[in-house]
């Protein structure tokens, strides 16, 4: 939707032919105040386009396993709520897409362990639980999806309890 893309002049910073050997020098310019958080992963993102969407499931497996590489090296706080806000949405859309299951379910578990709205745990969760057939899931797939549905009942129970929602 054109959310995630903010030119500016740090567009440089973050390559088009951005690979798994980047992941240090991304988790670096992410963490970087001078930089900013928020909008060095909006250039990640918008670096990542086509490996993100791409028709080959392999090559948009890798751009997600990459853009989670990143997620799963910061710090608790490094992002912004609204850049959290669109990392949730993009992921739980993601999760019916079995070919990026796994590394949809890694970043979904980093997401978790960060500062996110009071929402979006229940978001996270509803889509696992109905937009996902866990049970469809090649057995590390289901570890990681009990797992994330562990983490987020241990860790966002106060705004799960109050939803209503069954679990």
């Amino acid at each position: 939707d054109g959310a995630y893309v903010d030119a500016s002049a740090n567009m440089d910073l973050v390559s088009p032919a951005v690979n798994a050997s980047d992941v240090p020098k991304l988790v670096v310019l992410c963490t970087d105040p001078a930089h900013g958080a928020g909008e060095m992963v909006a250039h990640l993102i918008l670096a990542l386009g086509d490996q993100l969407t791409a028709t080959d499931g392999d090559v948009r497996r890798r751009g997600t396993v990459l853009l989670v590489d990143v997620l799963e090296r910061l710090p608790a706080g490094a992002l912004p709520a609204t850049t959290l806000e669109r990392l949730v949405d993009f992921f739980t859309d993601r999760l019916s897409d079995y070919l990026t299951t796994g590394a949809v379910l890694r970043g979904l578990t980093a997401l978790v362990r960060l500062p996110l709205a009071e929402a979006a745990p229940l978001k996270i969760l509803t889509t696992l639980l109905e937009g996902c057939d866990v049970r469809s899931l090649v057995q590390a797939e289901r570890q990681a999806a009990m797992l994330l549905t562990f983490g987020l009942v241990e860790r966002r129970w106060d705004s799960l309890a109050t939803s209503g929602a069954r679990l």
